[in-house]
């Protein structure tokens, strides 16, 4: 794991760095507050140590700066005052902990290992990979019980695999995360380690390709067998079962595209085709495209692409009504098209396929695209501006429940059994938030106590003080006993969804958010059931006309595009996320039907990944 030692002191920065580097954390020491920042947005660390008295900007600031820039690493202030004011200032900007000069090394790793733990809650104390076992708070690695005599960069590597065991480590990445900047070696040195890594595991008893080397992208933990079957085997076969199940559902869907184009090319043959039925005969053999493909029906899909590339070619104010060869060309494939996919359907639809098609053919939101929505709670005992919370909750896909007492709360949190059986609640009404106004209670004691309850009980949830108190003396006894964020009561609802919405994405136990701006339901339903089972959290956007506002709730670590929407395309989407700052870096992929070298040109130059 990197530390970042935030000191001016030339001697108390080497001895803080000898302490950590002693307990195998890599290291990183800045001399002002300026250039800690230049790091931090550069680099990717665990945990920032960060002194108060510092020249320029001092460490408070500083802290209060990352936390206004959404960083949530655990910060820990070093500083010389032991005074309730001093240590008051920094919590309240956002540090998360604080030692005093001179510092004790025992306490001082005991408080760091603990903020860690704190910054990871789905983290068990021993990490386990089969019969791989590391122990962080001993620092050593055994496998079947056998101790693993290893160095402490190469526990370092085996760490940094066991706490991502799924994720694929380039060498590049290895070294960001475990050399410091002024110590960085070349790929060659992470070679080497894992190589060192492997042949000490093999003598302990442990398969020597444990570590499996990723052709092309880098190295990653060997994935796990359960009762025989490979781990990835298995996730890859319910992906193929879940794509089979979206291929029953949307059938009925399917065959209403053949039916829009069957009438179009009719109504064409009786020269009676209309700028309307053009358009939708287009649209549909473009969205066949795609889907036939993605339900593994190739040949289907280049019929779906011809049928396109004839729709396209024909202007309608020049087509002489008597071309009969390009209709009947017209014709031939769409019968071919209809062979590829009747060859494909299942007889159990065919019986209900007349009842569903007029709604599958017309619906642009299908109840399949709607996805559960987190649920904040809201124990306040009266909310002046409650129904603008509940209008940004729409939009920043939250729902809201609002109790006026502390035995509500306790009921809706399932702290306290429910007498009548009859009321215990369901669980889409177990919140995934709290928003506390400690107020509500008939006593400061009382308040203190059911927010310590909040902040130590299981699950661990989000939990927002919602006060107008901002007298030291009642913040410093909030924050002993637990409170680490305040909301102000005079907040815009706007900026409260934002730090709830941020929250609960910083939770999120997944590999990476994932973003997918497409008009087809078919093509965001399948991707959705592609992606999702490799850890990955999936949000789908049909419309794109809504894509800025879902892009700033979502804050997506990728983005895929479909480049051929109503509206506005994918390149100019893709244009819009390249010229803002704040997303300038985001990956982006483009999905599209077509091929040819000046789209995927103009796909590049847009700034596409």
């Amino acid at each position: 794991m990197k530390i970042l030692v935030v000191e001016d002191d030339e001697l108390t920065a080497r001895a803080l760095e000898g302490i950590l580097s002693h307990q195998n954390y890599a290291v990183e020491i800045a001399t002002s507050a300026q250039s800690a920042w230049e790091l931090v947005e550069i680099f990717d660390y665990d945990l920032v140590l960060l002194d108060v008295v510092l020249p320029g900007m001092d460490g408070v600031a500083l802290c209060r700066r990352m936390r206004s820039h959404q960083y949530s690493m655990p910060i820990m202030l070093v500083t010389a005052k032991d005074d309730s004011h001093d240590k008051a200032l920094g919590l309240d900007a956002g540090a998360d902990d604080y030692v005093t000069k001179p510092f004790n090394s025992e306490e001082l790793m005991a408080r760091i290992r603990a903020l860690l733990r704190r910054a990871t809650p789905a983290a068990i104390p021993k990490l386990e990979w089969g019969k791989l076992c590391l122990d962080p708070e001993a620092c050593e690695v055994y496998y079947d019980d056998r101790l693993l005599p290893l160095t402490p960069k190469e526990y370092a590597l085996l760490e940094l695999l066991m706490r991502n065991p799924r994720r694929v480590f380039s060498c590049g990445m290895v070294i960001e995360h475990l050399w410091a900047y002024d110590d960085t070696p070349g790929e060659d040195a992470v070679r080497t380690h894992i190589k060192c890594v492997r042949q000490k595991m093999k003598k302990g008893g442990a398969p020597s390709n444990l570590i499996e080397t990723v052709y092309g992208i880098g190295y990653r933990l060997r994935p796990l067998k359960r009762q025989g079957v490979d781990v990835v085997i298995e996730v890859e076969q319910q992906t193929r079962s879940a794509i089979a199940n979206i291929w029953q559902q949307f059938q009925p869907r399917i065959e209403g595209q053949l039916v829009q184009i069957e009438l179009a090319t009719a109504a064409l043959v009786q020269h009676q085709l209309s700028a309307e039925l053009h358009q939708t005969a287009k649209r549909n053999c473009h969205s066949l495209k795609g889907a036939l493909g993605m339900f593994g029906l190739p040949q289907g899909s280049a019929i779906a692409g011809e049928l396109e590339r004839q729709w396209a070619s024909l202007k309608l104010l020049e087509l002489e009504p008597w071309d009969a060869e390009f209709c009947a060309k017209l014709q031939q494939n769409l019968v071919l098209l209809r062979q590829e996919v009747a060859e494909n359907l299942s007889e159990n639809l065919s019986e209900n396929l007349s009842d569903n098609l007029s709604d599958w053919a017309t619906s642009n939101s299908p109840s399949e695209l709607k996805t559960e929505q987190p649920l904040l709670l809201i124990v306040d005992a009266e909310i002046s501006q409650l129904k603008g919370l509940k209008l940004e909750a729409d939009r920043w896909n939250l729902r809201i429940s609002h109790v006026t007492s502390l035995a509500m709360a306790r009921q809706q949190l399932r702290q306290e059994q429910v007498q009548a059986k009859d009321l215990i609640l369901p669980d889409a009404m177990l919140p995934n938030a709290i928003l506390f106004d400690p107020a509500i209670a008939h006593s400061e004691y009382m308040g203190l106590k059911f927010l310590q309850e909040l902040t130590t009980a299981q699950p661990l949830l989000p939990v927002f003080v919602w006060t107008t108190h901002r007298s030291l003396e009642q913040r410093l006894a909030i924050s002993q006993h637990g409170g680490r964020r305040f909301l102000d009561k005079l907040t815009d609802p706007s900026q409260v969804m934002r730090a709830v919405s941020q929250a609960l994405r910083a939770l999120e136990p997944t590999e990476g958010r994932v973003l997918v701006v497409d008009d087809d339901p078919i093509i965001l339903i399948a991707l959705r059931q592609l992606l999702e089972p490799w850890g990955l959290h999936v949000e789908i956007l049909p419309d794109p006309r809504q894509f800025l506002e879902t892009l700033e709730r979502t804050d997506p670590d990728l983005l895929i595009l479909d480049l051929k929407m109503p509206h506005i395309t994918g390149i100019e989407l893709c244009q819009i996320v390249r010229n803002d700052e704040r997303w300038s870096n985001l990956p982006i992929l483009c999905l599209t039907a077509q091929t040819d070298p000046d789209l995927v040109g103009r796909v590049f130059a847009a700034g596409a990944d």
